[in-house]
């Protein structure tokens, strides 16, 4: 049985709808969520998926959920890096305690101790750590930078004119939360996968400055690039509703970004699905009308 942690975020989605499309039996299926009220929650159950309170704040609730479960996918967590190591430190030892045979973890690209990126060294390092330790099979998916991650304040935006990310002229392959879902589903139900760990990074790895070129045209408005120092980022980070510890976090991106961390091109993804992730352009083009704002 498969276990899907986070259901009501994004990423959960993504996979969740790939496996209701591969899955011919949903009885084999289980989503995880503190919180199990909301709408499409109780959609999932209403088609016969296994709905399981699970609280990474509560061990006890771990354990509980992943009673008769043999793949769990935990998706990391969105809560300040010292609560979220403790939460981690949780999920693996309730996978241990309860019997998990293979735990899939959503890292990050370059999760080094020595990357600049603060998440890297004190959040997803030390996880893939604890799941190496833990005697468990496992596959870990180093994700690149979301390519959502250049529409996460699109009106501002495209009403300014300018893409304001730091990172001067280091490269990104970005790759979008749809077509990672695609990779994850296929890892929770194919065989091959077990005990690797795989950098996950669209076809192309472009500056911001090109990003900007991208986004004027799909949504048809001109977009510079606007460099921001990693103080200049947290600030902005702030007004687009980032949590003040995650904001300072996410502040030394940039210096990660100028030192080229996020630059990697892998055939990873390619090697799990068969195709290549689409391109920023490409990916943009195809989510075009859910990114816009409402009304545009």
């Amino acid at each position: 049985m498969i276990l899907v942690s986070g259901a009501n975020g994004n990423l959960a989605r993504a996979v969740i709808d790939n496996l209701i499309a591969s899955l011919g039996d949903l009885s084999g299926l289980a989503v995880g969520s503190r919180d199990i009220g909301t709408d499409y929650v109780r959609q999932l159950a209403s088609r016969g998926i296994s709905v399981r309170k699970l609280d990474f704040h509560e061990p006890g609730s771990v354990v509980k959920a992943l009673a008769g479960i043999d793949r769990v996918l935990f998706i990391s967590t969105y809560e300040p890096n010292d609560v979220r190591i403790k939460q981690h430190r949780n999920a693996v030892d309730a996978a241990v305690q309860a019997g998990v045979s293979h735990v899939v973890y959503t890292s990050f690209i370059n999760a080094v101790p020595e990357s600049a990126f603060e998440h890297n060294r004190q959040v997803h390092a030390p996880t893939e750590r604890m799941i190496l330790d833990s005697g468990l099979h496992y596959t870990i998916l180093r994700h690149n930078l979301y390519t959502e991650f250049l529409v996460g304040d699109l009106a501002q935006t495209l009403k300014s004119g300018r893409l304001k990310r730091g990172g001067g002229r280091g490269r990104i392959s970005f790759i979008g939360r749809d077509d990672l879902g695609v990779s994850a589903a296929r890892i929770l139900t194919e065989a091959g996968h077990r005990d690797r760990i795989y950098t996950e990074t669209g076809p192309e790895a472009i500056t911001y400055e090109e990003a900007a070129v991208i986004l004027s045209a799909v949504f048809g408005q001109p977009v510079r690039h606007e460099d921001l120092s990693p103080e200049q980022w947290f600030q902005h980070s702030l007004g687009m509703g980032f949590p003040e510890s995650l904001a300072r976090a996410s502040s030394t991106n940039v210096r990660a970004a100028l030192d080229g961390e996020f630059s990697t091109l892998s055939g990873d993804y390619a090697h799990i699905t068969g195709h290549p992730a689409r391109g920023v352009r490409q990916y943009l083009t195809d989510n075009r009308k859910k990114f816009l704002p409402t009304g545009a």
